[in-house]
């Protein structure tokens, strides 16, 4: 009798050790996933380490759990095969075949990543908010570096103007981009919480913090930054407008006035004026641009070196230098500033397709998301502010960075994973704490 009773509290002891362990890998995988964007600024070592250390605790608390469900969600099932396929196409790449399977086998960190947030991290809105909270600081910071940056000619970190286009924080002029593909999702939250709880004075403050974010980011002189998050503004807007009635005047309101101001800072500022007119003329003039030179060279590569496997992943550089060689093209670069070209060259007409399944299957939920949430008006701008997130990052006509390299990698699949996140939570009955 003694010993069983022992036994069983051995046993007891036990699952409350594991529950614990189970608890502490999430609440550090949370953690350092709300502070990528952080890290993002200052190493994209860094930041890759701490997301792939996110995988990695995920992988962990699976085994240990014994959590296998999210297999069966086809989203999941669809970035599973596009992975496989990578390492597949490797086997026919261009020219540097071990290099090939190499950037395919660790693109798995971005795969898991994603699932990570959206069927473990992010599964109730208290661990949403947490990583909102340091994430809208990080963002409040980047913008208020970049302002200062425009004001001074320098970074208050001390780094001049890349000739007359913003830094912020970093490296290079991406600024802009990195504040485009993360203010959307943390927006919806607040902006959210503020319907739902009928708070004027915070609605107020979340929207003055996503026009001036969208200020700052027009402020950069990065074009495909202004014009996507410009893009995704007003489409949201339209679509409130077009479900609320009530809201039209309010909405169209401040279309007009952000058009309105960023029209003044146009023909106010020089610089900006300029890179409009750039943006204009390679627009008019887009196949002799070295854009339309880079996807003439992805076309090029998947038509001649791959129709179903494309080139490898990060062998387009190499097949592009040898269009240039033979005349078929006059710029090259690393990859074809597209995501959708740089797919299909690099892992052809399957890969592609995985691809698009996957954009669609994003849509998808926006959309079942949004009408289960029609009569909550809060969520439903919710799913409307994600969705013009993912537009910021999976419209298919524009000019991106590359969807496989580390940095523009961790940023891409961090802002893809905090919408899809943001969706998830909407479908689901979960109260919203204030």
């Amino acid at each position: 009798m003694l010993e069983s009773h022992f036994n069983f509290c051995i046993k007891l002891n036990s699952i409350y050790l594991l529950e614990d362990k189970e608890v502490a890998l999430r609440k550090a995988a949370l953690v350092l996933t709300s502070f990528i964007p952080l890290l993002l600024l200052f190493s994209r070592a860094i930041a890759d380490i701490a997301l792939t250390t996110t995988g990695i605790l995920f992988v962990t608390y699976c085994i240990r759990a014994q959590y296998y469900s999210y297999i069966k969600q086809p989203i999941v099932i669809t970035l599973i095969l596009l992975w496989l396929w990578f390492m597949i196409t490797s086997l026919f790449a261009f020219s540097n075949n071990t290099q090939a399977f190499f950037m395919s086998f660790v693109y798995i960190r971005f795969i898991l990543f994603f699932i990570a947030c959206a069927y473990w991290l992010f599964t109730d809105i208290k661990a949403f908010q947490f990583a909102s909270i340091i994430i809208t600081i990080t963002l409040i910071i980047a913008a208020s570096d970049a302002l200062f940056q425009f004001i001074s000619g320098f970074s208050i970190s001390g780094k001049p103007q890349w000739g007359a286009r913003l830094t912020g924080l970093l490296r290079r002029p991406d600024i802009g981009i990195y504040l485009a593909k993360l203010i959307f999702p943390i927006a919806s939250l607040w902006i959210s919480l503020a319907i739902n709880f009928e708070n004027k004075k915070n609605l107020f403050l979340s929207y003055l913090f996503l026009l001036l974010t969208i200020t700052v980011i027009f402020l950069t002189g990065e074009r495909t930054a202004t014009v996507l998050s410009l893009f995704a503004l007003t489409s949201s807007l339209l679509i409130i407008a077009i479900y609320n009635k009530n809201l039209r005047a309010y909405t169209l309101t401040t279309i007009v006035s952000v058009i309105g101001l960023l029209t003044w800072i146009i023909y106010k500022v020089p610089f900006i004026y300029q890179r409009l007119m750039d943006f204009m003329n390679d627009v008019s003039n887009f196949p002799n641009s070295l854009y339309g030179q880079l996807f003439k060279a992805s076309i090029l590569s998947w038509y001649k070196y791959g129709i179903f496997t494309g080139v490898g992943i990060r062998q387009f550089r190499n097949s592009c230098l040898t269009f240039k060689t033979e005349g078929l093209v006059t710029y090259c670069d690393i990859h074809s500033h597209n995501i959708y070209l740089e797919i299909l060259s690099e892992s052809g007409a399957i890969g592609l397709s995985l691809f698009v399944i996957f954009a669609l299957l994003c849509l998808r939920q926006v959309i079942v998301s949004a009408i289960m949430n029609r009569n909550n008006f809060g969520k439903f701008v919710s799913c409307i502010f994600a969705f013009a997130g993912l537009i910021t990052i999976l419209f298919p006509i524009s000019v991106t960075m590359s969807f496989i390299t580390n940095w523009s990698g961790t940023l891409n699949w961090t802002g893809i994973s905090l919408c899809f996140s943001a969706l998830l939570l909407n479908s689901k009955n979960s109260k919203i704490s204030s």
